[in-house]
């Protein structure tokens, strides 16, 4: 069964779908995209009109993530690790639930206490992070003792 059988698509349609969810398309131009699906570009406008298939091309898009899940949060986690990392430091600590925008954090007896009454020991943080981790979030060089 090919995915015009699924979804009931035209072959150009499906040629677009399958350039839409393929990640090297990511911030492309049309001029680009067209090429790739092999379409003009008021076939891509004309496609990109219906509702359906927008449906189907974040679907598509978001079930190709999830099966990517691992290597997408890997890759964050490699690139936390660079000195360029700082966003994805940011991604990951949001993701443990232990970094958040714009509160105020005060360090009182071995604990960070939250305003929102969020409680976190260093204990908890030591748990979910490596020294390695611990090091760069903190910008200490590698040889540096802790």
């Amino acid at each position: 069964m090919t995915k015009d059988d699924i979804y009931g698509l035209t072959k150009a349609e499906t040629r677009l779908l399958e350039v839409l969810v393929n990640p090297e398309s990511v911030g492309k131009s049309v001029k680009y995209i067209c090429e790739q699906a092999k379409i003009s570009r008021n076939t891509y406008y004309k496609v990109m009109k219906k509702e359906k298939f927008k449906h189907i091309v974040k679907d598509s898009v978001l079930e190709s993530m999830r099966g990517n899940v691992a290597s997408i949060l890997n890759a964050t986690y490699i690139n936390a690790l660079s000195p360029k990392g700082h966003q994805d430091r940011k991604l990951l600590l949001s993701m443990l639930g232990i970094y958040s925008e714009k509160q105020d954090v005060n360090a009182i007896n071995n604990t960070v206490t939250v305003i929102h009454d969020d409680i976190l020991s260093i204990e908890d943080v030591m748990k979910v992070m490596t020294t390695e981790q611990l090091k760069v979030l903190a910008g200490y060089d590698e040889d540096d003792d802790i």
